[in-house]
């Protein structure tokens, strides 16, 4: 009974000590940044969480939201809620709650997702303009990457136009055939 009775005292001046030190009980602050407010569809979004009490209070949980196609979702983590989101206009909101379980406002962010634009193949030409059967082609372009997205894969394709062959798929490292490609 008496260890009943000291883990209920240590819990009630545990509650209570931000009250006596500091007059009240201070709700933390949920506060985060974006990396920029717009981004392409399928771009990683940049989310720089710094939430604090200032109570000095450790932060236990975080609770993410977001409206998407006026459904409310929730997560303890950002990145999970702004994967995959499409076009539109969203507020990105934050709420954080202490150790003594306060839980801070709601702060919101705005951020705009935008279409994807597409890599653009600015030069495109081989080493040598022409190329023996089974010789070793090697292939020199360059491309225009927007906002520095990773290129996941390349689609090749290629036809020989000598003898209006059938479109191959593939990058070609040799041609098995002579003719105009």
């Amino acid at each position: 009974m008496n260890k009943i009775k000291t883990i209920t005292i240590v819990l009630i001046i545990s509650m209570l000590f931000p009250l006596l030190l500091y007059g009240e009980i201070q709700k933390p602050v949920a506060q985060f940044a974006l990396g920029k407010t717009t981004y392409q569809e399928g771009e990683p979004i940049e989310v720089i969480e710094s939430s604090y009490s200032p109570s000095g209070l450790k932060i236990v949980k975080k609770e993410w939201k977001i409206i998407i196609d006026g459904k409310q979702k929730t997560s303890s983590n950002a990145k999970s809620l702004m994967n995959n989101i499409k076009q539109g206009e969203y507020t990105l909101y934050l709420r954080v709650k202490d150790v003594n379980g306060v839980w801070s406002d709601f702060i919101g962010k705005k951020v705009k997702i935008t279409a994807p634009r597409p890599f653009i193949l600015k030069t495109f030409t081989t080493e040598k303009s022409t190329y023996a059967i089974g010789e070793k082609i090697q292939f020199i372009y360059e491309y225009d990457n927007p906002n520095d997205i990773n290129l996941k894969s390349q689609r090749w394709r290629y036809r020989n136009l000598t003898t209006n062959g059938y479109l191959t798929s593939g990058k070609p490292n040799y041609l098995k055939k002579p003719g105009k490609y």
